[in-house]
């Protein structure tokens, strides 16, 4: 039996609740079963956490049916954290060797696009092994939306912004499938190599907001802090588009 600990307010709210969130979850409208929408992934763990349930490699296949989309804390009256509760009882349930999905299932493939993401911005001369202003893309992004990287790039020139610049770290997976699925051990060997290759840089522009909260507050919870600047798209373009004093590197 695992703890509940520290959730065990959480956990209680949920199950008491008459499933007010239901309608919020992408995950139970898709498969059109209460028995994974919030209410009841928030009852299963606690039953487990009190022993009332066994923890099965079926009963924790039921935590995963979670995106971590927070749609449903959103409505929720009580603010409760849903995927953070879900996201640490697949970590807890790892812990005791009950691990439905492997570690291999949850790890970046890597890149397809990033050759011609890579390639767009040596054709630009925005390419360098390590930027002092590095644009982060992240792999998944490569492989969704490799165009961004053109649409980026000309914002950089009708902006006359020239110290952004793709690099070797640009297509490095943040791990953030390995952490949301539990695999903490294998999320930290991976993080640690992702931190020194972005230590690097100066500045850090991410792209994906998901990328940037596991980069801003995952890793230093881990004790890998990035020790660059990380900002938003919005944080670094935001003061050039505004007109306001910009602090440029030499």
């Amino acid at each position: 039996m695992f703890s509940s600990q520290p959730h065990k307010g959480a956990l209680e709210t949920c199950t008491f609740c008459p499933s007010l969130c239901l309608h919020t979850c992408p995950v139970s409208t898709v498969e059109a079963n209460q028995s994974v929408s919030p209410w009841a992934k928030m009852s299963l763990a606690r039953y487990v956490s009190r022993g009332q349930v066994e923890l099965t490699d079926d009963v924790a296949k039921v935590l995963y049916k979670c995106t971590g989309c927070g749609a449903c804390t959103e409505w929720c009256r009580h603010d409760v954290d849903v995927p953070t509760v879900l996201f640490d009882a697949r970590k807890k349930a790892i812990e005791r060797g009950v691990a439905p999905y492997t570690s291999d299932v949850f790890e970046a493939a890597p890149a397809a696009g990033k050759e011609a993401v890579v390639s767009e911005a040596q054709r630009l001369e925005r390419y360098q092994d390590e930027p002092k202003v590095l644009f982060y893309f992240g792999a998944q992004r490569c492989d969704q939306a490799p165009e961004i990287g053109r649409l980026l790039w000309d914002i950089c020139a009708a902006l006359e912004e020239d110290e952004l610049a793709l690099g070797a770290a640009s297509v490095l997976d943040s791990g953030y499938t390995l952490w949301s699925a539990g695999h903490h051990a294998h999320f930290r060997a991976h993080a640690t190599e992702v931190k020194a290759r972005l230590d690097r840089s100066e500045r850090v522009v991410v792209w994906s907001l998901q990328d940037l909260k596991v980069l801003r507050d995952v890793y230093p919870e881990e004790g890998l802090g990035v020790t660059a600047d990380l900002l938003s798209v919005v944080d670094y373009f935001g003061p050039i588009l505004t007109g306001a004093p910009v602090h440029r590197l030499k």
